[in-house]
């Protein structure tokens, strides 16, 4: 029983550090994304092209 409860933690640990982990990549590149320029249409001068 000791043992399923300790394999129990240890996948809880990695889950929950993947979990983290994700969210963070998430946050940083949604932050990043921000950054950037916002793309403008070429159409704002009635040019085609």
């Amino acid at each position: 029983m000791n043992g399923l409860i300790a394999f129990a933690e240890v996948t809880g640990a990695i889950l929950a550090s993947l979990g983290i982990a994700l969210a963070l990549e998430w946050c940083g590149l949604n932050g990043l994304m921000r950054l950037l320029p916002a793309a403008r249409p070429n159409s704002t001068r009635g040019e085609r092209q």
